[in-house]
Parts: C-alpha cells; structure tokens; sequence
C-alpha cells in the first residue's frame, strides 16, 4: 500500500445498528487472526488497534509486515488487544510478544541454530533449524501464549 492514512486500524466502531432491537451488553471476542505480507510505504501514520472496551481481542498475529517511511513516527497504538508478532517494523505494540530473529550461531562443528529474543514479556524463545527433521524452514519454539 502507499500514500496511506493509517496502514492497519482495528476501530472502536461507530456505535450504530441497523435496528434498535440488539443487546448493546453483548460484546465481540476477536481471536486467531493473522494478518501477513503487508508492505506499505509513504504512510501517515502506525497502525491503531483499538478494541471495544471490556471485549476480548486476543491471539491476533502479525507476521511480515514494513511499514516504511511513516510521517508521524511512533510505537503503535494498542489499547487491549494482545497478540504476538513475527518479522514487523517498526516493532508493534509493547506488551506483545515480539520474536525478533537473531543471528545463526554455531554449534559444534555440524550443528547451527539461530536465537529469537521475545521482547516486551522478558522471556527469551528459540527458533531452531529443523530441516533435517522436518523437511526445511524454522520452527518456534515455546512461545508465549497470549494473555
């Protein structure tokens, strides 16, 4: 995307109905969503993750998204929602888990594996090299569940 507002927003709503015949008590549960591959450039400002107060918005995973050259640079703005990201920029929301690939480090002579550091929870995770055992790719590792 480019020349974007606001590249990802999670919105509060606009408190309507088609009807007046629902129960305004009843809350949303947002959970398990993936939200991967978005590339922006020339954007106004981070992404908003704005959840109805008292709902739940719970295991939402971003997974390869830049988003470069933002105007009003910032961390995210999150107001309860919790969820774990993988491979973002700039790094989302504070109280996430957020697995920055490291470096490959050797071990041994044969063996290689690279390191992730979990931030914003204080917990440290592992990525390990599982070509061999699981025909290619990294796999995570003890990941945090969401809170």
């Amino acid at each position: 995307m480019e020349k974007v507002k606001v590249p990802i927003r999670f919105s509060r709503g606009a408190d309507d109905h088609s009807d007046d015949n629902y129960d305004r008590t009843t809350l949303p549960r947002i959970s398990n969503v993936l939200i991967s591959d978005i590339v922006g450039v020339d954007l106004q400002r981070v992404p908003m993750l704005e959840a109805v107060p008292s709902a739940v918005y719970e295991g939402i995973c971003f997974q390869n998204v830049s988003l470069r050259g933002i105007r009003r640079q910032g961390r995210w703005l999150c107001e309860s929602v919790y969820g774990e990201a993988h491979g973002v920029f700039p790094a989302p929301c504070e109280e996430w888990v957020f697995i920055m690939v490291a470096e490959v480090l050797a071990v041994g002579a044969k063996e290689e594996r690279s390191r992730a550091l979990v931030l914003g929870l204080g917990r440290a995770t592992e990525l390990r090299d599982s070509s061999r055992e699981h025909g290619g790719g990294r796999q995570p590792r003890d990941v945090l569940p969401f809170v």
